[in-house]
C-alpha cells in the first residue's frame, strides 16, 4: 500500500482526467471562437467599406456623367441664362438624390438653377462656394468641392463642378447633400457599435451611418486608431489597439476622389458575446466538475471506503493469525456495491476457513505429539551438523538423560564421529551402534535414518528412529 496508489487517488485522477481535458477543450474553443469572430468582423468591415465606397462612387460618377453631358452642350453657353432649357426644369424629377443643378459665371452669379429662385435659390453663390468654383475653373475639368454648410438649415453639401466647353467662364455644378449618402443598406445585419463613414483627406466626416446630423462636417480626432490607414492610397484593414479596448476596421478609397469609406467596429462589441459564451462554458465546466466530484463521492462511498475497510480487516487478520474470525469485525456493507459486498463475504469465508484449518492443524499436531511421546522407539531429529532439534521422552530414557539435557546434545556426545558419519550422510539400511551412557552401562541401539529437507528442497538434517537392542547384543555376546 505504501508503494502504490490508493483507490481514492485513482478516483481523484479519474475526475481530473475527465474534467481537465474538457476545460482545456473549452478554453481552446473559446480562444479560437474569439479569433474567428475577430476575423469575421474584419471581413464584414472590408465588405461594408467596399460597398460604401461603391455607393459613394456611383453618386459621384452620375454627377460626373451629368455635368460632362451639360458641359458639351453649346446652347448653354449664353451668359444671361436665356437658354437654360428643359434640362434644369426636369432635373428635380430626374435626379431626386441631388439638391440642385446650377450654371454659374466666374463672378459667382447664378445663370441657371433647377430650383425656383424665387422660392429657394439665391442669385449668387457665397464666398466659399465661389472659391470652390474658381478651383474647378483652374483645373479645367471635373472637380469635387470641400464640404460646405448650406443655408440657414445648416445642411452639409459638396458640389461637383465642370466648366462648359463652349464657355470656359461658365461652370455647371450639382449639389450633393452629404446626409443623403447611403452607406449601408437597412437589410444589412450589422454588429452592435458598427459605424460606416466617408472621410476626406483632412479627416472631415462627409457621411456617417450613425448620428449623421451630428457627425457630418466634424473632424475625426487625430488619436483615432484607423485615421492613418484612411489616408492611404490602398485599401487597409485589421485590428488596432485603443484606449477603449481596440477596434476592427477597414478603409477603402473612393475612386475618383480623395475620400475613403471607413467601417469601424469596437472590439468589445465582438468579444463581449464571445466572452459571455466563455462564461457560460466555464459554468458548464464547473457543473461537469461538480457532477464528477459528486459521482466520485458516490463511488467512494459505495466502493473505496468499504474496500479500504476490508483491506484494514485483512491487515489485522495478518497481524493476528491466531485470532478467531468472530473477533475480527467485518465492516458494514449496506451501502457498498454488490461486488464489494461479495468481496466482504468472500473475506469472511476465508477467515472462517482459516479458523477451521488452524483447528485441524492444532488437532493434528496434538495427535502427532501423542504418537511421538508414546512411541516405543526413540525419535531424534538432527540438523545438518548432527545437533538435536527435537527428541522424544523415549530417546532420553534410552540414553539415560533428562529431557532438558538432551536438547543441547549432539550425536558426537555419544558416538565417535567416524561411526556417526554414515548415518548423518545417509545409509540405506539400519545400523547398529554402541554408545556410551553416563552411568557406564553398555548401550546398543539400532538406528534407521531418513533425510529431511527445507522448503527449498535443500538438505536440512536427518530423522533417526532409535531402538534399544542392548539385551539382544548382550545375549549374543554371552552365547558366543
Amino acid at each position: 500500500m505504501k508503494n502504490g496508489s490508493t483507490l481514492r487517488a485513482h478516483l481523484a485522477w479519474l475526475v481530473a482526467l475527465a474534467a481537465l481535458p474538457l476545460a482545456a477543450l473549452v478554453i481552446v474553443n473559446v480562444s479560437l471562437q474569439e479569433r474567428r469572430d475577430a476575423d469575421a468582423a474584419v471581413f464584414d468591415a472590408q465588405r461594408l467599406a467596399a460597398s460604401a465606397a461603391r455607393r459613394t462612387e456611383r453618386t459621384i460618377e452620375r454627377a460626373r456623367h451629368l455635368l460632362a453631358a451639360l458641359a458639351a452642350r453649346n446652347d448653354l453657353a449664353s451668359p444671361d441664362g436665356s437658354h437654360c432649357g428643359p434640362a434644369f426644369g426636369q432635373f428635380p424629377a430626374l435626379f431626386s438624390d441631388y439638391i440642385n443643378l446650377v450654371l454659374v459665371r466666374a463672378d459667382g452669379a447664378i445663370v441657371c438653377s433647377a430650383l425656383d429662385r424665387g422660392r429657394a435659390a439665391p442669385d449668387r453663390v457665397d464666398a466659399r462656394q465661389r472659391r470652390e468654383l474658381e478651383r474647378a475653373l483652374a483645373n479645367h475639368g471635373f472637380t469635387i468641392s470641400k464640404p460646405l454648410q448650406r443655408g440657414v438649415n445648416g445642411h452639409w453639401i459638396v458640389f461637383a463642378a465642370q466648366p462648359l466647353e463652349a464657355a470656359p467662364t461658365l461652370v455647371a455644378a450639382v449639389s450633393i447633400e452629404l446626409a443623403g449618402l447611403t452607406l449601408v443598406e437597412p437589410s444589412d445585419t450589422l454588429p452592435p457599435g458598427l459605424v460606416a463613414q466617408v472621410v476626406d483627406e483632412d479627416g472631415v466626416i462627409l457621411a456617417s451611418s450613425v448620428d449623421a446630423a451630428q457627425r457630418i462636417g466634424t473632424r475625426v480626432p487625430e488619436s483615432t486608431p484607423w485615421l492613418g490607414a484612411a489616408r492611404g492610397a490602398a485599401p487597409a484593414s485589421g485590428t488596432l489597439d485603443s484606449a477603449d479596448g481596440g477596434v476592427y476596421f477597414a478603409a477603402t478609397p473612393v475612386p475618383g476622389t480623395s475620400w475613403h469609406a471607413v467601417v469601424a467596429v469596437p472590439a468589445s462589441a465582438i468579444l463581449t458575446p464571445a466572452r459571455e459564451r466563455a462564461r457560460l462554458s466555464a459554468a458548464a465546466i464547473v457543473a461537469v466538475l461538480a457532477a464528477s466530484l459528486g459521482l466520485a463521492g458516490w463511488i467512494l462511498r459505495r466502493t473505496a471506503r468499504p474496500v479500504e475497510a476490508l483491506a484494514a480487516l485483512a491487515r489485522q487478520a495478518a497481524r493476528t493469525p491466531l485470532a478467531p474470525a468472530a473477533e475480527l469485525v467485518l465492516p458494514a456493507m449496506k451501502s457498498a456495491s454488490l461486488e464489494v459486498r461479495q468481496l466482504g463475504a468472500d473475506l469472511r469465508t476465508l477467515l472462517e476457513a482459516r479458523d477451521a484449518a488452524q483447528f485441524e492443524l492444532h488437532a493434528g499436531e496434538e495427535r502427532y505429539r501423542r504418537i511421538v511421546e508414546t512411541a516405543h522407539e526413540g525419535i531424534w531429529q538432527l540438523d545438518a551438523g548432527g545437533h538435536t532439534v527435537y527428541a522424544n521422552a523415549r530417546l532420553a530414557e534410552i540414553l539415560g538423560l533428562a529431557a532438558d539435557e538432551l536438547g543441547a546434545a549432539a550425536v558426537t556426545d555419544f558416538v565417535g564421529a567416524d561411526e556417526a558419519a554414515p548415518l548423518l550422510v545417509g545409509s540405506p539400511a539400519p545400523i547398529d551402534l554402541r554408545l556410551r551412557r553416563r552411568d557406564g552401562r553398555p548401550l546398543w541401539i539400532q538406528v534407521g535414518s531418513r533425510p529431511l529437507f527445507d522448503a527449498r528442497e535443500r538438505p536440512a538434517g536427518r530423522l533417526w528412529m532409535v531402538s534399544d537392542i542392548t539385551e539382544r547384543k548382550l545375549a549374543e555376546q554371552a552365547a558366543a
